[in-house]
């Protein structure tokens, strides 16, 4: 009985951290979504399409970059012969 007792506490007590560890992590994945995309969206109001176009193309060169690299590096750690 006194296990059966335990058992059945510690569930009610795992129930809700459950739930506040879900609301927490909602919580923080929307802030770190949202937060930046509004920041980018007034700093976007702000440039000229110049000053915009620049560092738009030089982000996606360096992510073609980081992305050719990183799958050469995949592809070459999952080889057998190492």
């Amino acid at each position: 009985r006194a296990m059966k007792a335990r058992a059945k506490k510690a569930t009610t007590t795992t129930k809700p951290n459950f739930v506040v560890g879900f609301v927490y992590l909602l919580a923080t994945q929307l802030t770190s979504k949202l937060l930046p995309f509004f920041i980018n969206t007034l700093v976007a109001r702000q440039l000229t399409p110049e000053e915009f176009g620049v560092p738009t193309v030089h982000f996606y060169l360096l992510s073609t970059v980081i992305l050719t690299t990183r799958e050469g590096f995949r592809r070459a750690l999952m080889r057998d012969s190492v």
